[in-house]
């Protein structure tokens, strides 16, 4: 339970061997615990110059979006390029990583830039074929006053998997939220 003389000890065990995995990793996992991003973020870039596996870059892509969810939480308007720009990456590291596309859409939204939004949530969808961002896009478009465009998107969901019962039921229950009876 003596955590900063634990974390001392690693410090120097890492300043005789830069290296040593094992110590580099709980190091990671200490800051992790702490929830201090920035400097799990450094560990984890230092350990991926030895380790480059799958589980590994999950690894650098949570923490970083860890790392980005606490700046759009504590300092919005003064990092949003920032937040933009390692989201982008984030994306680009792993097109499958949902959270990272819903927190980008969030940025957008915050900086009303709806079309972006819409778009962002477009492209997670496309790349994951995740029904959060239908969702998404259905509470998006409503509030902005467009109910059309995601009637649309729906419509051609549904031309392209006519035999997807989910999507059909999404269909459905967006048409009853919409008073579209017929």
């Amino acid at each position: 339970k003596e955590y900063l003389k634990n974390e001392t000890i690693l410090k120097d065990v890492l300043k005789i061997n830069e290296s040593n995995i094992d110590a580099l990793r709980i190091l990671r996992d200490f800051y992790v615990w702490k929830k201090d991003w920035d400097s799990a973020y450094e560990v984890e870039k230092r350990i991926r110059r030895f380790i480059k596996t799958d589980e590994e870059n999950r690894r650098f892509v949570g923490i970083r979006y860890e790392q980005t969810l606490t700046l759009f939480q504590n300092r919005f308007s003064q990092s949003t390029d920032k937040i933009i720009d390692n989201l982008k990456e984030i994306i680009s590291e792993d097109k499958r990583f949902i959270p990272a596309y819903i927190l980008l859409a969030q940025t957008y939204i915050k900086m009303n830039k709806l079309n972006e939004a819409g778009r962002v949530y477009g492209r997670g969808y496309t790349k994951t074929g995740h029904i959060e961002f239908l969702l998404k896009m259905e509470d998006l478009y409503i509030n902005k006053g467009d109910p059309g465009a995601i009637l649309k998107i729906y419509q051609r969901v549904l031309d392209l998997s006519p035999k997807d019962h989910l999507i059909t039921f999404l269909y459905a229950r967006l048409c009853l939220r919409l008073e579209i009876i017929d």
